[in-house]
């Protein structure tokens, strides 16, 4: 399991090959990229059709033509999207993510172990996605932040403190999104961008050779992001966030991350087969699906209310399950303690030497000091 400095050192080497690659684009003097520039003037650099833009392809000279009619398609493949996505309104749907994500990448998603997240950016999330391992010197993980777009709304509309059912609304909201792997940088980034759901910096170069239909919408390390940001642990974590956001009266401190603690990170880092992983994709999918559409009904009203009452229940029978799993494991330590006691007595042993040599044993049971301090309490020696 990661340790916060782990992270940050991972996040390092993550900017550095991102920044290697900006270099890279930056001092390329290939005629390579299709830019805004050159669609605008495709008829202009077609002569009307009479002859084809030639653009390089990889980097060992290849080139390839690209004829009016095809550059015309490019152009009507993006105004599609722009409409598609409303990308004026900023965003995406959690569950157009899902609608238009390609069944290849959604199958892939089965098979990530984990997506761990680790880190809030006021209303960013950042995760540690585990590599699938099936690319060739592939790193062993990427990252994919999240923003939450209605997280503001979100918090705001949390109504009496029902900061659980805000975390639900906000992660099944309008979200952007973006990943450091080259399936979404290649095929998804630009199309993102267009479609105003990704997170700086954008692209605006064509994908010509990756996406030219501009299909899909999301990696599979996005959408197993997606389903794990909608488990009740990582959504008990952004009520949480969401609620000491609510209380602050200072400035939010813009950019500047937030890191979860070693023990929080262990606790959302949840690894599961790819079967299991199938079944809570197929389940997610109809979930997300069934609780936008209630929001949209007229009913909502009713629906937020019994949503909270269940996830109340549900807490308050969690709770109840834990105030009785500590009450069996303090009868159990007490036990514990009054055989060591009595050992202590029958054998002059110091009760001291027995607790350290007992917390070395069973550290469970707590330190040599927690062993002492609770047998005094119990009055016990």
């Amino acid at each position: 399991m990661p340790t916060v400095n782990d992270l940050k050192n991972q996040e390092k080497r993550w900017r550095r090959a991102f920044d290697k690659v900006a270099v890279m684009r930056e001092s390329d003097k290939r005629d390579a990229y299709l830019t805004p520039d050159m669609l605008r003037k495709r008829q202009k650099l077609t002569k009307n059709g009479r002859q084809k833009l030639v653009l390089a392809v990889g980097y060992k000279g290849e080139t390839k033509a690209y004829s009016l009619t095809q550059l015309n398609d490019m152009a009507k493949q993006i105004d599609r999207s722009e409409g598609r996505f409303q990308a004026d309104r900023g965003g995406i749907l959690v569950a157009d993510v899902l609608n238009h994500s390609v069944p290849d990448d959604l199958q892939r998603a089965k098979g990530i172990g984990a997506a761990t997240l680790y880190k809030f950016t006021e209303n960013m999330l950042s995760f540690r996605v585990q590599a699938s391992g099936d690319t060739l010197n592939a790193p062993s993980h990427y990252q994919v932040r999240v923003r939450l777009e209605d997280w503001g709304r979100a918090v705001r509309k949390g109504e009496g403190g029902k900061y659980l059912l805000a975390a639900k609304q906000a992660t099944t909201g309008r979200v952007s999104f973006d990943c450091n792997c080259g399936r979404y940088i290649y095929w998804f980034h630009y199309l993102a961008s267009i479609g105003g759901f990704d997170i700086e910096p954008h692209e605006d170069v064509f994908p010509k050779i990756r996406n030219p239909r501009l299909k899909g919408c999301a990696c599979k390390h996005v959408l197993k992001t997606m389903l794990v940001m909608n488990s009740m642990a990582v959504q008990m974590k952004i009520s949480a966030v969401m609620e000491d956001t609510a209380k602050k009266h200072g400035f939010s401190e813009a950019g500047r991350g937030k890191y979860l603690s070693e023990k929080d990170i262990k606790k959302l880092n949840v690894v599961g087969s790819s079967e299991a992983s199938g079944r809570a994709f197929k389940k997610f999918t109809a979930n997300v699906s069934a609780f936008t559409e209630k929001l949209k009904s007229p009913s909502a009203k009713r629906i937020k209310k019994e949503y909270e009452v269940k996830m109340i229940n549900k807490l308050k029978a969690k709770a109840q399950e834990v105030k009785q799993a500590q009450g069996a494991a303090q009868k159990l330590a007490v036990a514990r303690l009054r055989d060591l006691a009595t050992m202590s007595k029958a054998y002059s042993v110091p009760f001291e030497k027995l607790a350290a040599d007992s917390a070395k044993t069973n550290p469970g049971m707590g330190t040599a000091e927690e062993l002492i301090a609770m047998a005094k309490e119990e009055g016990l020696i």
